[in-house]
């Protein structure tokens, strides 16, 4: 249970830091249109791996008592628990695998090796229709328009200093 809900957190947050271990990281790439231009590929995601220094994520325990339906101080409980058993795990067997997420492995003191697991849908690329080429845009194709100055400035200025005049004239 409890491993699907950090599962979810991580999708939905696109992060989620284990003390101790790191942070898992979901990084999207965007649709795309292949080199020939024909074919549309679609956006898809990859889990990554960094190792860091990670704090507790109140933000993490605060969703999964509200998904789990309890306290605070026992969700707490139950992640600290799990990341023991995943700590156990990458010290006596060097690999730990996270369902949903992938396999976590030693590979020297305090260096880990992440193996993500393939997404169970594979997503295959659309045929664009015939006669069409669709070319991907590049940071350099766009050009910023700069709107003229409307002037809008003056009239305000002109408005509030009749203001001051009909003011002035009234009380003066």
């Amino acid at each position: 249970m409890v491993q699907q809900l950090l599962y979810k957190y991580l999708v939905l947050n696109g992060q989620i830091g284990i003390p101790d271990i790191g942070r898992f990281i979901v990084h999207r790439h965007p649709a795309a249109v292949d080199e020939t231009g024909r074919v549309l590929l679609s956006p898809s995601a990859q889990i990554r791996f960094e190792v860091v220094a990670v704090h507790a994520d109140k933000n993490l325990f605060y969703f999964l008592a509200r998904e789990s339906g309890s306290d605070e101080v026992t969700v707490i409980a139950q992640f600290n628990e799990w990341v023991k058993l995943i700590k156990e795990q990458l010290v006596e067997e060097s690999v730990a695998v996270l369902p949903y997420i992938g396999s976590l492995h030693v590979v020297g003191e305090s260096v880990y090796r992440f193996d993500p697991l393939q997404p169970a849908i594979l997503q295959q690329p659309v045929d664009l229709p015939e006669g069409i080429l669709w070319e991907t845009d590049t940071a350099e194709d766009y050009t910023v328009i700069e709107t003229a100055d409307s002037g809008w400035w003056i009239y305000a200025i002109i408005l509030l200093l009749l203001g001051i005049a009909a003011i002035a004239y009234r009380y003066l």
